[in-house]
């Protein structure tokens, strides 16, 4: 019975990011006036000059939170501010993210997402204080997990703040800019940080690889 009763409370935690992602469509198909939208189409309104920054950041600041896997942002972060200005956004971002998560998981809000992670298969422990560095960093770096529900784990694994956004957000951004600098080099049309992003983004996916391989490896304890 209790656990029925707190069950609309998850409704109402993504109520208010599923409006703001709702309008952001709606008010694109009215402008356009269109009857669909294509995926294509969208991505270039987004990356053009003349369209407001605040189209993209509006959408990159409520659709991670939700699953949206935030390496198309990253892309689309080259393309529209280039190298730094890209990194520079992607970075506010993710703190933002972080933020959020970590308030999620640490208010009333806890358990109700709590649930709704178990319900998609997710499910974390509480991590001993002289464990938490050496998780954080392990769990972060294997790219299996989506980004916001590798976010939310975090958030609920009673990480010290410290841990979860030094880690997570170093992390993260480290796997982030090889992607935001490809597309940023191509857009200024600098061979020379193109082929160093191409490097970087190779080095992440040995890395990922090596970690991924480590931890099938490592018996469970």
């Amino acid at each position: 019975m209790q656990e029925h009763s707190k069950r609309p409370l998850t409704k109402w935690l993504w109520l208010p990011l599923l409006a703001i992602v709702l309008a952001f469509t709606l008010y694109h198909l009215v402008m356009l006036d269109k009857g669909d939208i294509q995926v294509p189409e969208f991505i270039q309104f987004l990356v053009e000059p003349e369209t407001h920054p605040g189209w993209y950041f509006g959408l990159l600041a409520t659709l991670p939170m939700l699953g949206f896997p935030i390496s198309v942002f990253c892309l689309l972060a080259g393309m529209k501010f280039g190298v730094l200005g890209g990194t520079v956004a992607i970075g506010l971002a993710m703190a933002i993210h972080l933020i959020i998560a970590y308030w999620l998981g640490q208010s009333f809000l806890k358990e109700p997402l709590h649930r709704w992670l178990a319900r998609r298969g997710y499910h974390i422990s509480d991590v001993p204080e002289h464990h938490q560095l050496k998780f954080a960093i392990s769990f972060v770096v294997i790219p299996v997990i989506p980004y916001a529900v590798k976010n939310y784990l975090l958030a609920l694994s009673h990480l010290r703040l410290r841990y979860y956004l030094g880690v997570a957000w170093i992390i993260q951004m480290l796997y982030s800019i090889p992607l935001i600098a490809i597309t940023g080099a191509v857009q200024e049309n600098n061979p020379l940080v193109f082929a160093i992003a191409l490097a970087g983004l190779a080095a992440v996916f040995w890395i990922s690889r090596k970690a991924r391989q480590r931890a099938m490896d490592t018996p469970e304890r």
